[in-house]
């Protein structure tokens, strides 16, 4: 059996290319990798001001401001002004962009299914669906 510092570095390049390959997997119409986290966070936390979605995806307000115009253009997002302080803007996600990220969703979902049908026995599929409880215990682990 290989040490934990093995199998800790084995999952983090196993996560990084399983992630990377699934984002490449979108749909023609379907929101970009960056596109789809923003809209996904307004989903997740409603509607929220420019600065709040930034914060929330780790980038400059200005470049949250450049992706959510691109979002607007594409009749994904919406932006008010905030009735309870007119210098906010607030976004909100449309139902056309909910559909945009349910059907990327779908696309990737799609490729999964596709690739754990097509590589993996029902056996090698049962120890997928068993290790899942693990993986998503080390996900929410908290740091210390």
């Amino acid at each position: 059996m290989s040490s934990i510092e093995e199998i800790a570095a084995r999952l983090r390049v196993v996560v990084r290319l399983l992630n990377r390959r699934v984002q490449t997997e979108t749909g023609e119409g379907s929101p970009s990798r960056s596109e789809a986290a923003a809209l996904a966070w307004l989903e997740e936390r409603g509607p929220m001001t420019l600065g709040a979605l930034a914060e929330f995806e780790q980038v400059r307000q200005q470049s949250m401001s450049q992706s959510v115009e691109a979002l607007q253009e594409r009749g994904w997002v919406t932006r008010s002004i905030d009735a309870s302080d007119r210098r906010q803007v607030i976004i909100a996600l449309t139902e056309a962009g909910r559909a945009a990220l349910e059907a990327g969703r779908s696309v990737r979902q799609a490729w999964i299914v596709d690739a754990m049908t097509r590589k993996l026995n029902a056996q090698e599929r049962r120890l997928l669906a068993q290790s899942l409880d693990l993986l998503e215990r080390i996900a929410r682990a908290e740091r210390r």
